[in-house]
């Protein structure tokens, strides 16, 4: 979606997460299995926080709701951008090569550990969801010479010399009920804090918040951003239970065929996480800190969202059909 947001944010919290994303290739933590879940700052209780009163379609709708948010002192946020779902209008798409990405020079996430956190009651989740996005998830790797899962057009956007590197760091899991109304970012930050544990947290995380449920009020198929506790910046992405959720399943991808065994479902949220994991690589920060959009403020997936689409092996978990992303280089939606 193209509207950008402008919370704002400190020259300190700038200064610390350019730091963080400026390359890859550091040594981060990337061992969270079994992390410490106990909360160790204290947070207002996501379930209490004033809910959205409209549908939640467009990344200013989200905004709005961020600043309803009674924030805690302790959490600062860049909002977020939302995906919205094939169903909806179109027009913010760029025609072809008229408009290929900029770079506003905002800091860019090359070196991206992936966390899932699965926020709900098992039962609640689909049959065999976890297993098969789990899976997923293993077979997206990036090291700086090869790719699987995913395409290495993302390295053009990257400084010279730096190559994307993706690994799975592993699962988390909390079986309260999720948040039952669209979150704001403030939300889906608060909870990946109070899961992680503050001390644990990533800087190089992409935590990916899967939930049972599909809440009340969000019209998008799930969005990116970012957040901080206590000055420790990471990424976020949220990623509602899309059964049944028709406008965001993978059957509007051109060229999908299912795949005996795996659920609509499945294949719906794989595409989805692929779209948010391609752009919080490439624009991270979203808060004065943009990197790389075009002059209509499409990011990587948007432009190529509903529109073209790839099969691509994502390891043990098989073939998927996916969105293609933006190339400067073609001119084009690809994943060469």
């Amino acid at each position: 979606m193209k509207k950008k947001l402008s919370v704002s944010i400190s020259l300190i919290a700038v200064l610390f997460m350019t730091g963080n994303y400026a390359a890859a290739g550091e040594n981060q933590n990337k061992a969270q299995k079994g992390m410490d879940r106990q909360t160790e700052v204290s947070l207002a209780d996501v379930k209490n926080w004033t809910p959205s009163n409209r549908d939640i379609q467009s990344d200013d709708d989200q905004k709005e709701l961020d600043q309803k948010q009674n924030l805690n002192s302790l959490v600062t946020v860049a909002s977020a951008k939302v995906f919205a779902p094939a169903n909806t209008k179109a027009s913010d798409k760029a025609p072809a090569p008229i408009y290929n990405l900029v770079n506003h020079n905002g800091p860019v996430l090359s070196e991206v550990h992936l966390y899932a956190i699965w926020w709900g009651p098992t039962a609640n989740f689909p049959t065999g969801y976890r297993s098969a996005i789990d899976a997923a998830l293993n077979g997206v790797q990036c090291s700086t010479s090869t790719c699987s899962g995913m395409s290495k057009l993302i390295n053009q956007y990257f400084p010279t010399n730096v190559r994307a590197s993706i690994s799975f760091g592993g699962d988390l899991v909390d079986t309260s009920a999720p948040i039952a109304s669209a979150p704001s970012t403030a939300a889906i930050v608060t909870e990946v804090n109070k899961v992680v544990g503050n001390a644990n947290l990533d800087p190089k995380g992409l935590y990916l918040v899967f939930t049972s449920n599909f809440p009340s009020k969000a019209a998008y198929c799930g969005w990116h951003g970012a957040g901080a506790v206590s000055n420790k910046w990471f990424t976020v992405s949220y990623l509602p239970n899309l059964n049944g959720q028709a406008g965001c399943a993978a059957t509007y991808l051109p060229s999908y065929a299912a795949t005996p065994g795996r659920s609509l479902a499945v294949d719906s949220i794989v595409n989805v996480f692929t779209h948010e994991l391609y752009e919080t690589a490439t624009d991270p920060i979203l808060n004065n800190l943009y990197a790389w959009y075009d002059a209509l403020g499409n990011e990587i997936g948007d432009k190529c969202a509903w529109t073209t689409s790839t099969k691509v092996t994502m390891g043990a978990a098989g073939e998927f059909t996916i969105q293609q992303e933006w190339s400067n280089a073609l001119k084009a939606c690809s994943n060469a």
